[in-house]
């Protein structure tokens, strides 16, 4: 919060010295979104744990569906909500040439940070949860709903999961005269959920780290504490279920990974006519544009099979003054023959007829340097050692009580722990 209050303080600053010639407010707004969709996810994300916790004393079978959808809700939410603000506060000013756009490129960093910490924190708090949710109970329940997670998680990932989506909406709408949502408008995939999709492979397993750290320094305290240390620190109670619940959490997050890339590497999710015509209605460097089309002369094309696009590129336009990327990084793709594979005839059940070579970038994003990405899965290791320590107690943590502090006590001491180390439940 005292970092905010200076970002916010320096805006100022800059608009009375005359060094930002922009909208104050614009900016301000900008900056309010993001730390909504950053601190304010964080704390939807606590609260949901600790509602988890209570379940999980009251032997509720809510629990299993409880914790899952939350996280799951909150982390698409968080999503969609980056890409309007995005468009809507970064992206309109400056394609309609406004005098008061935001300064900066919002998605060297600002922007991919906010997508990273949304599945980064969620998949801390599924953890973190659950195995909070094991010490407390001494059983492993918690397996039920790290299950859910990945069922739902497998879904979302997958291109096939968001197009039977569409698919299944759209054939429900027809029977629905009074109904007049367009899926493609609301469930098509933006530029930012593709990018939310790769951020999964890289920020699944930086929570793990954690609980590797505090076991090796439990294992080091009891070595150090031997005839040479004045006082035998304690390993945690139940933690024997908790490791369980971690054995099982790394598991299913690595057969989620080898599932997804391996189902969309060979049976990549149909593109049909009906999301060409769709995409071709946005701008490159729009958040909602996720395809780029190209007609390639030395491949057969039959209108036939497909539409012709109405506005096809060659490249996109966003990349013609910007140096930092490879004209080879550009996501293109682009329609040649008819597909006579065995996966082809399957996307042509469902109105793929061409073929669509995919794109190995992200068009309208930026390479993140390794000082980001090293940020933001310390970001989200963090957040799992803070959640351990609001959920369970500092001292329980680190090794110093042999139980957990009663939840009501810690809930109690959210914003201020005067001796956090020292404060041990007495039973």
């Amino acid at each position: 919060m005292t970092l905010i209050g200076c970002s916010v303080f320096q805006l100022y600053w800059q608009r009375r010295m005359g060094r930002l010639l922009r909208n104050f407010w614009r900016h301000l707004q900008w900056g309010c979104a993001i730390v909504v969709l950053s601190f304010g996810v964080w704390l939807c994300l606590y609260v949901s744990a600790t509602i988890y916790i209570l379940l999980i004393s009251i032997q509720s079978p809510l629990s299993v569906v409880f914790l899952p959808v939350a996280t799951w809700l909150l982390e698409c939410g968080t999503v969609l909500s980056t890409t309007l603000a995005a468009r809507h506060i970064v992206f309109w000013p400056r394609h309609e040439s406004e005098a008061d756009a935001i300064d900066g490129d919002q998605r060297l960093h600002v922007i991919p940070c906010a997508i990273a910490c949304a599945h980064g924190f969620s998949e801390a708090t599924r953890l973190t949860a659950t195995l909070a949710g094991a010490v407390r109970s001494g059983n492993t329940g918690g397996i039920g709903a790290l299950v859910l997670s990945f069922f739902l998680n497998l879904w979302a990932r997958s291109g096939w999961g968001r197009f039977f989506t569409i698919w299944s909406v759209s054939k429900l709408t027809k029977f629905l005269p009074c109904c007049t949502m367009k899926p493609l408008a609301w469930l098509a995939p933006t530029i930012l959920s593709k990018l939310h999709d790769e951020v999964k492979v890289t920020l699944g397993y930086p929570r793990f780290s954690v609980i590797v750290t505090l076991i090796i320094s439990w294992l080091l305290a009891d070595v150090l504490s031997g005839p040479m240390g004045t006082a035998r620190m304690q390993l945690p109670e139940n933690w024997d279920s908790a490791l369980i619940i971690c054995a099982v959490a790394l598991s299913l997050e690595v057969a989620e990974d080898i599932v997804v890339l391996g189902m969309d590497k060979c049976v990549q999710a149909p593109v049909t006519g009906k999301a060409m015509d769709h995409f071709q209605n946005f701008a490159n460097e729009d958040p909602y544009q996720s395809l780029a089309v190209v007609m390639r002369s030395d491949l057969e094309f039959s209108s036939k099979t497909l539409p012709l696009p109405t506005s096809p590129v060659s490249r996109l336009s966003i990349y013609s003054s910007d140096h930092r990327i490879s004209p080879n990084s550009v996501a293109i793709t682009h329609m040649g023959p008819q597909d006579t594979t065995r996966s082809g005839i399957l996307r042509r059940t469902f109105g793929q007829n061409a073929v669509v070579h995919h794109a190995k970038g992200l068009h309208g994003l930026r390479k993140c340097k390794f000082v980001v990405v090293f940020g933001m899965t310390m970001t989200a290791a963090s957040f799992t050692l803070i959640l351990l320590e609001l959920l369970l107690g500092p001292a329980y943590v680190y090794g110093h009580c042999v139980q957990p502090l009663p939840l009501a006590e810690t809930l109690l001491k959210t914003l201020f722990w005067s001796l956090p180390l020292a404060d041990c439940h007495s039973s």
